[in-house]
């Protein structure tokens, strides 16, 4: 492995420079490291950097375990996660050395112990922080800490994408770790540095008294402290913001007293409040997006009043008879506790924003309604004719978005689906593929001269024509294993990393009712697709096999 960029002391003086003050907020820190070990080398998984206020104690550090742990199924590999109590001086150093690629994994041996680890990228700027992070391993008594990061700018070394196929591994680093970095992709690979607010061990915003013509908010806020120090409250600033049926309505700065305490007076009944921190040395300490406060609560009761039980009949030999029990529920006491605020303008706007909100969402909802509902002219054939061709227009529109993937599942996918939807995307790069299944490719259609053929031979012979028109943008068919039932009953349309299910078969689009909508989870139904397809067979250069031959 290369060695790592020299960093100079005068690179470092500069990086302590903008940090200043930050070893008298926080004496001591505690460096936390997962990393892995594989085919010789050492990689960084993730480790951050946890400084204590000055009226804490960092605890001692400890291993996970007194050898590294040994990854079940790949020889010679190791994971390991250490925490060492250092100064905060000798942690930010690290810190910054790390930035310029020399991640030290073992801060107090004689020798340093390098990881290798893609070129990071600070965020934000040295000497600033971002609060309000959504940071897995930040615990509850942080109280919403500053966070610092490095960010990962290359994607992870090979051997950590092996790693991410590994149950064991990933369940041993979420009890080590606190969290699984492969679910995490943003910390994967990463640095950061936690600080918690070095003034305030804790801050409250609360409406203390409230008439129809007012009410008054509290602050209280508790200074750190120890036998010999005090952290001086006065300066700090908060910023009350005040929205009300989704705008901004009022913002005050209280300067904070030395007791730690204020008010705010507000003229009218609060809606949703939130709050920030500022320190006229440290910046931003604390935010609070604004939230309501919660002003009634209703309660319900139900007692189990018995079971009831059902007996399901038998399908078939592969399908016995069952019997099962289900509770039966009943309501025994509600009640509310607190009362609604009488603010007659706010809670209509809010009702009627609601709505807004509610028929936005469902104009934008990723889903299509296919067919005719009954009525006294929904057998006609222009009206049919006119829902085909309007299914057909959905279909396009969402093929000729494809810019990398483009596949269709559909067991009676045939020649005239190919010609009308999957040559339609325009994209060069783009090569279509299609899981059909046996079955439809037996039924006849007509040929060119009206005689009817097998579906199977009609498109082989259809492909091979529009390989010389089209070369590597021809499609590309497998057919689904099952024999004359496929092994994937449903029909799906992937565009790039998104999925869309279709209830009806592309071959009657339009004609009956049925529901096209795009799945909230792709990659799983992608990941199906994609074992299917490696299981399914080309199409044949001959007729389609029979079910014997299949078999």
């Amino acid at each position: 492995m290369e060695g790592p960029a020299e960093v100079s002391e005068t690179d470092i003086s500069s990086v302590e420079a903008a940090f200043a003050g930050f070893s008298t907020d926080y004496p001591e820190a505690l460096v936390r490291i997962a990393s892995l070990r594989a085919e010789k080398q050492q990689y960084l998984l993730f480790g951050w950097a946890e400084f204590y206020p000055f009226d804490m104690t960092a605890p001692s550090g400890w291993k996970a375990g007194k050898k590294p742990w040994t990854v079940p199924g790949l020889p010679g590999w190791t994971l390991g996660f250490s925490t060492e109590r250092v100064s905060s001086s000798d942690a930010l150093r690290w810190y910054v050395k790390a930035a310029s690629g020399g991640v030290n994994i073992a801060l107090t041996a004689p020798k340093p112990v390098l990881a290798k680890a893609p070129a990071l990228a600070r965020e934000p700027n040295w000497g600033r922080f971002s609060t309000a992070v959504d940071a897995p391993f930040a615990m509850r008594w942080h109280d919403g800490p500053r966070i610092h990061r490095l960010v990962p700018m290359e994607r992870p070394a090979g051997p950590i994408w092996k790693l991410r196929a590994n149950v064991e591994a990933r369940a041993w680093l979420q009890d080590n770790l606190g969290f699984d970095p492969f679910t995490r992709e943003e910390w994967l690979c990463g640095l950061a540095l936690l600080a918690t607010d070095p003034v305030c061990a804790s801050c409250r915003v609360f409406p203390s008294s409230r008439t129809n013509a007012g009410e008054t908010l509290s602050l209280h806020l508790v200074p750190r402290r120890t036998c010999a120090r005090t952290a001086d409250l006065t300066s700090l600033t908060v910023h009350v913001v005040e929205r009300r049926s989704e705008a901004w309505t009022s913002i005050a700065s209280i300067p904070v007293t030395k007791d730690g305490f204020a008010t705010y007076q507000s003229p009218q009944l609060t809606d949703r409040v939130g709050w920030a921190v500022v320190c006229k040395e440290r910046g931003l300490l604390r935010i609070h997006e604004p939230n309501s406060w919660v002003g009634q609560i209703n309660i319900g009761m139900a007692v189990n009043s018995g079971t009831k039980q059902v007996e399901v009949p038998s399908g078939g030999r592969r399908k016995p008879p069952q019997t099962y029990e289900t509770p039966i529920l009943s309501p025994v006491q509600t009640s509310v506790v607190g009362g609604p605020v009488d603010d007659r303008a706010r809670k209509r706007l809010r009702r009627l924003l609601i709505q807004r909100r509610v028929r936005e969402q469902r104009e934008e909802a990723a889903q299509r309604l296919f067919g005719l509902l009954p009525s006294s002219n929904s057998s006609a054939p222009s009206q049919i004719e006119t829902a085909r061709k309007e299914a057909q227009d959905y279909i396009v529109d969402l093929v000729r978005r494809a810019r990398r993937r483009l596949i269709f599942v559909d067991p009676f996918f045939g020649p005239r689906e190919v010609r009308l939807f999957a040559l339609q995307n325009p994209h060069d790069d783009v090569t279509p593929r299609i899981l059909t299944g046996l079955l439809g490719l037996r039924t006849l259609s007509f040929g060119v001269q009206g005689f009817q053929v097998q579906q199977g031979l009609q498109l082989i012979a259809d492909l091979k024509g529009l390989e010389t028109q089209l070369g590597r943008r021809t499609p590309v068919v497998r057919i689904m294993p099952g024999q004359d039932q496929s092994i994937i009953h449903d029909r799906y349309l992937v565009i790039d990393d998104e999925v869309w299910h279709c209830g009806p078969s592309f071959n009657e689009l339009g004609e009956r009712l049925g529901l096209i909508i795009k799945v909230p989870n792709p990659m799983q139904i992608r990941l199906m697709i994609a074992r299917v397809w490696l299981a399914s067979q080309p199409l044949s250069q001959g007729s389609p096999p029979s079910a014997e031959e299949d078999a």
